[in-house]
């Protein structure tokens, strides 16, 4: 797949980040990558939906050709688009060369998630489409062979559905980067991370927004499979400290049979106060504090039955 693309500096040679704190003051919606992960157990999601979105070209979205970037097979995006979606992943989850909070916790450039949306974008180019992996195993547990990498055929409806779910995702891409940019006021990679975080920000307050889908993506290109073309070398992976697949190697019996030690669990400001809203909203069970209603009598039956009669 795609390697990472961006030729220039981390961020447009504007100097390193602000802290973390700083920005999620400033910028709102847009928040630490640990804070969202730790509290919403999103990466467990992101590993189901990397292996579900994948893909679609159309001939007539302007691409590279074969080969010429970076080694993937087909890359949509131009080089332009390539830097943007780069840039703009590596603020919503920043890494270490992002931002210096995050030292030691690689982000989305570090698990190349413009090549899992370039893989996402230009599936439909290659034979297999890149729409389903194989199975049962990959060779990251004992198998000698990677089956995950051996894409699936696809049916003709289901070709049919892909290519026009897809070329969807293409137009929201050819739209959101100029859109970017326009917002940016230069180009978005020039842009001072600042006003990157600002234009970020105010999209995401709506989520049917560009950024909304590339944090989507972003998600998926850190934490899904690697056959999808993120989540290089494992590091989204490793970051959360899941193992992977582990068949067909499995568990030991021991292993599965007692109980392991508790997991590690580091509380965030942004589950307290989530929690916090869920108590003070939700409703109280029914009945509470109240006795239960004694039970009517039934008036249906024999007993309905047997009333005065003539005699």
């Amino acid at each position: 797949m795609l390697e990472e693309a961006g030729d220039g500096p981390v961020d447009g040679g504007n100097g390193p980040a602000a802290p973390v704190e700083e920005r999620l003051a400033r910028a709102g919606p847009v928040v630490s990558r640990r804070v969202v992960v730790v509290g919403g157990g999103l990466a467990a999601v992101a590993v189901g939906l990397g292996i579900e979105l994948r893909h679609v070209f159309s001939s007539g979205d302007a691409g590279s050709a074969p080969g010429s970037s970076g080694g993937s097979a087909y890359s949509f995006l131009t080089k332009h688009e390539e830097g943007v979606v780069t840039e703009a992943t590596a603020r919503l989850i920043p890494g270490p060369t992002d931002d210096p909070a995050e030292a030691g916790h690689p982000g989305a450039r570090e698990a190349d998630v413009t090549g899992y949306i370039n893989g996402l974008l230009g599936a439909m180019h290659v034979d297999p489409p890149h729409v389903w992996a194989g199975g049962p195993f990959s060779d990251r547990a004992g198998a000698k062979h990677d089956d995950m990498a051996d894409f699936v055929a696809l049916p003709v409806t289901s070709r049919a559905h892909w290519e026009h779910r897809l070329r969807e995702l293409q137009r929201r891409y050819r739209e959101g980067v100029p859109e970017l940019d326009r917002l940016a006021g230069v180009s978005f990679v020039a842009a001072p991370t600042a006003t990157q975080d600002e234009v970020l920000a105010a999209q995401l307050k709506d989520h049917k927004s560009f950024s909304s889908l590339l944090f989507t993506h972003a998600i998926e290109g850190c934490y899904s499979v690697p056959e999808y073309g993120g989540n290089r070398d494992r590091t989204g992976w490793e970051e959360i400290a899941f193992p992977g697949d582990s068949q067909p190697r499995g568990y030991p019996a021991a292993e599965v049979s007692r109980p392991g030690p508790a997991d590690p669990y580091q509380p965030a400001p942004i589950v307290a106060s989530v929690l916090k809203l869920v108590a003070a909203t939700a409703p109280p069970p029914p009945n509470q504090g109240e006795k239960p209603s004694p039970v009517q009598p039934s008036i249906v039956g024999p007993a309905s039955s047997t009333g005065s009669t003539g005699g």
